[in-house]
């Protein structure tokens, strides 16, 4: 299965949004970002703000990729266990022991209580961990 790739406005801005089962590695040692909704998630544009402020704030370059994820299979594959979910080269930067993969809201801990978008804080404490974890891997 091939991957349509194409540019929508998103935020204000245009990203590559990616219709594919599959993840797409980052090229030539670059950090792979990834944005992982369901069509019309009522949280994506919302995720998709905070991740360009995280990205930003952790000095990284703001581009992402959104993927949509349309079935089950695709969920499956990408070990996606709600809309939105954040990734980083492949992993999910909240993860949590038991969540199946589905199509579904994601629901996170925020310090004003259960959010569909992890706050701009805990999302960048996460993004730290994860380059952090993979920093051996890269060199």
């Amino acid at each position: 299965m091939g991957a349509l790739t194409k540019g929508i406005a998103f935020g204000g801005r245009t990203l590559v949004v990616r219709e594919t089962g599959r993840h797409a590695p980052s090229d030539h040692g670059l950090v792979g970002v990834e944005l992982l909704v369901m069509r019309d998630c009522p949280h994506a544009e919302a995720a998709g703000t905070v991740l360009a402020r995280a990205l930003t704030a952790e000095g990284l370059d703001p581009r992402f990729t959104v993927v949509l994820v349309d079935s089950v299979e695709e969920a499956q594959g990408h070990g996606f266990v709600g809309s939105p979910s954040f990734m980083l080269d492949g992993r999910d930067l909240f993860p949590s022991q038991g969540d199946v993969p589905a199509l579904a809201c994601r629901v996170y801990r925020t310090d004003r209580g259960l959010s569909g978008v992890p706050d701009e804080a805990e999302l960048r404490m996460a993004l730290k961990r994860a380059l952090a974890d993979q920093a051996p891997r890269r060199e």
